[in-house]
């Protein structure tokens, strides 16, 4: 579905799930975040990668491995 509506895009990691995680990621060590407030980081930012699904630019599995590419442990299970 990708590359109908953005020819040349790739599919597979999602580039803007692995810059939503990123940011997550930086912001995390940048504030020492941990407990609640981690979980609540990286949920907003699956929230923004999945946005990209919803309107079938990516699978949702494509975000998913923006977040194991990003290092962040609770994708961890995705590099198998």
């Amino acid at each position: 579905m990708a590359n109908y509506i953005h020819p040349g895009h790739n599919r597979y990691p999602a580039g803007h799930g692995v810059k939503f995680y990123e940011s997550a990621d930086a912001a995390i060590d940048a504030f020492g975040l941990e407990g609640a407030i981690r979980n609540v980081v990286i949920f907003l930012a699956y929230v923004d990668a999945m946005g990209r699904s919803g309107i079938m630019v990516h699978l949702p599995e494509d975000n998913i491995a923006g977040g194991a590419l990003c290092g962040l442990k609770e994708f961890k299970k995705w590099l198998k």
